[in-house]
C-alpha cells in the first residue's frame, strides 16, 4: 500500500524553497527546486505527475541524486530538457502553450551509468498546431539510445541522439517516440494539433478619441475551438499591428483628421477570422481641443477651425502663463501645417471647378440612385450613402478599380478600392485634387449628373 498525495490549487504552485518528494517504487528521495511552478502535482508510489499551463508561466525543475529520470507527456506545447551532471539527474519543464501533463518516472540505475537505460530528453512538435495540408517538425534528443522509433507509419530513425522529421497529419495525431538499449526503453509523446476552424468574428469594436495624435480601439474577446493567439488592426483598410490583448492604442495620427478601423482574430494554427464591422473617428483637432468621436455617434466635439477669443486684461493685473514644452508646440506645428494643406487644396478645388475643359466627358445620364447626396463621404465612413455612392461608381465604371467594386459590390464601407474608384471618376470628370475625397465639388458634380 501507498499513499497518494495530491496538490491541486485554484492559483499555481510556487516553491519558494526545495521541497523533497517520496517514492515508495523504487524508494527514493526527489528534490522540486527552488524556484518551480506548476498547476498541480500528484506523487504516487512510482512516478510525479506534474501538470503545467501557459498561463501559468515559469519552469518546473525535478532533481533525483540517485536515479535517471524518464519523463511522458499527454500532449505537445511546452519543452522538456533532461541533464546528467555527476550522476545526478535532473528534468526541467516549461509550457508555451495549453497545458499538458508530465509523468516523471526515475529509472532503474544512475544517471550516465553504462548499465542506465535510455533517457528521452526531448521530443517536440514545431509548430504544435497546423492547418489541414500544412506540415510540422518532430524533434528529439535522446542519451544513451541505440535505437530510436516513432510509430505513426514511421519507424526506426537514423538519428538515435539528435534528429527531426517532417510530419503532415490529416488530423490531430498523437506520436510517440520510443527509445531503447540493451537495458531498457524508455517513451516520450508529442501532439501535432490539425485546426481548420477560425476564430469568431471580433465584435463591439470602440473608437475612443484621446487627443490629436491619438485614438484608443477595444472589442470583445473572440472564441475560438483550440484557442485565440492574437488580432490584427487594420487601419484605413492597411494591417498596422498585432495584439495579444483586446485593446490598441493608435498614436502618431494627424489632428482632425478621419481615421476607419477594423481588427481579426487568428489562432495558433494560423487560421483568421473575417473582418469585424469597422468603425471611424477624427482625431481631436489641434485648435479645438474637443474629441472627434465615433463618426456615426453624437459623441466628440471636434469642430472647426478655433477662432481665438480676446478679453481685455486690467492694468492692474498679472497674467501668468505656463511655458510650453518644445513637445507640445512640434505637435501643434504638425497640426497647423496639416490644416494649411488641406485649405490650399480646398482652394485648387473652388480654382477649377468653373473649368469647362471636361465638359466633353461621357458619363451615364441615367440616375442610379433615389435621392441626391446630402453629405460629404471619405475614407473609413460607412452607411446609406456609401452604399449609394459605390452604386453610382459601379454603374459609371470610368476605371479598372470601379470594374474590381463591381466585382465586391456595395458594402456600405468606404475603404481603400471605393477611395480608387471615385479617384477615378474624379480625374474623367477633370475634378482636382483627384485625391478619392467625397466633397462638396464632386458632391454637386454628381447630383447633377443624377438630376432627372
Amino acid at each position: 500500500m501507498f499513499n497518494l498525495i495530491t496538490h491541486v490549487h485554484a492559483a499555481s504552485l510556487s516553491y519558494a524553497n526545495a521541497t523533497n518528494v517520496y517514492l515508495s517504487s523504487p524508494a527514493v528521495s526527489l528534490t522540486i527546486a527552488t524556484g518551480s511552478v506548476a498547476d498541480a502535482l500528484t506523487v504516487n508510489a512510482t512516478s510525479v505527475a506534474v501538470t503545467l499551463s501557459s498561463s501559468t508561466g515559469g519552469i518546473f525543475t525535478l532533481i533525483s541524486p540517485l536515479l535517471g529520470l524518464s519523463i511522458a507527456t499527454s500532449s505537445s506545447g511546452g519543452t522538456v530538457t533532461v541533464g546528467c551532471t555527476s550522476g545526478v539527474a535532473s528534468t526541467t519543464i516549461s509550457q508555451a502553450i495549453g497545458s499538458t501533463v508530465y509523468t516523471i518516472t526515475p529509472t532503474g540505475s544512475a544517471c550516465g551509468s553504462s548499465s542506465s537505460s535510455p533517457v528521452v530528453d526531448l521530443f517536440s512538435t514545431s509548430p504544435a498546431f497546423i492547418m489541414p495540408g500544412a506540415s510540422s517538425a518532430l524533434s528529439w534528443n535522446t542519451t544513451l539510445a541505440s535505437t530510436v522509433s516513432i510509430n505513426q507509419g514511421l519507424g526506426n530513425q537514423l538519428a538515435t541522439s539528435t534528429g527531426s522529421v517532417i510530419v503532415s497529419p490529416s488530423s490531430t495525431t498523437i506520436y510517440t517516440l520510443t527509445a531503447t538499449n540493451s537495458n531498457g526503453t524508455s517513451t516520450a509523446q508529442a501532439t501535432v494539433t490539425v485546426d481548420g476552424t477560425p476564430p469568431s468574428i471580433p465584435t463591439s469594436l470602440a473608437a475612443n478619441v484621446i487627443s490629436t495624435i491619438e485614438i484608443d480601439l477595444s472589442w470583445a474577446t473572440s472564441t475560438d475551438n483550440v484557442g485565440v493567439v492574437g488580432y490584427a488592426v487594420y487601419q484605413n483598410g492597411t494591417r498596422i499591428a498585432t495584439t495579444s490583448a483586446t485593446t490598441y492604442a493608435d498614436t502618431g495620427l494627424t489632428a482632425d483628421t478621419l481615421y476607419g478601423f477594423a481588427v481579426d482574430a487568428f489562432d495558433a494554427a494560423g487560421n483568421v477570422s473575417a473582418l469585424s464591422s469597422s468603425t471611424s473617428a477624427t482625431t481631436q483637432s489641434a485648435s479645438s481641443g474637443g474629441g472627434g468621436g465615433n463618426v456615426d455617434s453624437s459623441g466628440g466635439g471636434g469642430g472647426s477651425l478655433y477662432t481665438p477669443i480676446f478679453t481685455p486684461v486690467p492694468a492692474s493685473s498679472t497674467v501668468i502663463t505656463a511655458p510650453e514644452s518644445s513637445s507640445s508646440l512640434a505637435l501643434e506645428l504638425q497640426a497647423l501645417q496639416s490644416q494649411l494643406a488641406t485649405l490650399l487644396a480646398q482652394a485648387n478645388v473652388e480654382s477649377s471647378a468653373g473649368s469647362s475643359s471636361c465638359s466633353s466627358a461621357s458619363f451615364s445620364t441615367t440616375p442610379k440612385i433615389t435621392s441626391p447626396f446630402t453629405r460629404n463621404l471619405q475614407l473609413g465612413m460607412t452607411g446609406g450613402e456609401v452604399k449609394e455612392l459605390q452604386s453610382f461608381l459601379i454603374a459609371e465604371d470610368a476605371g479598372p478599380a470601379a470594374t474590381k467594386l463591381a466585382t465586391v459590390g456595395p458594402t456600405g464601407h468606404f475603404l481603400t478600392l471605393t477611395k480608387n474608384a471615385l479617384i477615378e471618376l474624379q480625374k474623367k470628370a477633370c475634378i482636382t485634387p483627384a485625391i478619392g475625397y467625397f466633397g462638396p465639388i464632386t458632391r454637386a458634380y454628381v447630383n447633377n449628373l443624377i438630376s432627372p
